[in-house]
């Protein structure tokens, strides 16, 4: 079911994320591929909304500082309160495998993962990390959406079949 959401998506963006709210009626990990520039990061920040997910329940990977900081301040009133303090866990991939003991040991508090530039899940040490990560979850359903313009990488690597269960819309 799609909700009224504060985030309003143009026109052409509708029936993709139609797409990925009806994948997610049978699945619990989708890869979301879109080209560059397409909006999915609005899209996901009103896929929040509309799961009406509790902002401390969102985990958000992305490759660099640059592409966290883009979530923090499109998230604005979403993800984090109005004055821009997070609420939402925001982290780069290279944080959590630092980190990785510690988000395995607080995994169950999240209901939604969200890897933006999911590509790069196919590296040595990130796709590991997340793979072990999301193992540890004992929780019930944990909601996993991935967010590319590569759903297959250079060196071959399907990262819709690898972490996503071949879920691609």
């Amino acid at each position: 079911m799609i909700r009224e959401n504060k985030i309003e998506l143009m026109w052409h963006q509708i029936t993709p994320f139609s797409n990925v709210i009806q994948s997610f009626e049978k699945n619990d990990q989708v890869l979301f591929v879109s080209a560059p520039g397409t909006g999915k990061t609005y899209y996901t920040l009103s896929f929040i909304e509309n799961y009406e997910f509790e902002p401390s329940r969102v985990l958000i990977l992305g490759p660099t500082n640059i592409i966290t900081s883009n979530w923090e301040r499109k998230g604005r009133g979403i993800i984090t309160d109005v004055d821009g303090y997070e609420d939402a866990t925001i982290i780069t991939y290279d944080y959590l495998v630092e980190n990785i003991d510690y988000f395995i040991s607080v995994i169950n508090n999240y209901d939604v993962v969200i890897t933006d530039e999911a590509h790069h899940l196919g590296a040595n040490t990130w796709g590991p990390a997340y793979k072990k990560l999301i193992a540890a979850y004992t929780n019930g359903r944990l909601m996993q959406l991935g967010l590319t313009a590569t759903p297959v990488r250079s060196d071959g690597i399907d990262v819709g079949e690898s972490f996503f269960k071949g879920n691609i819309v």
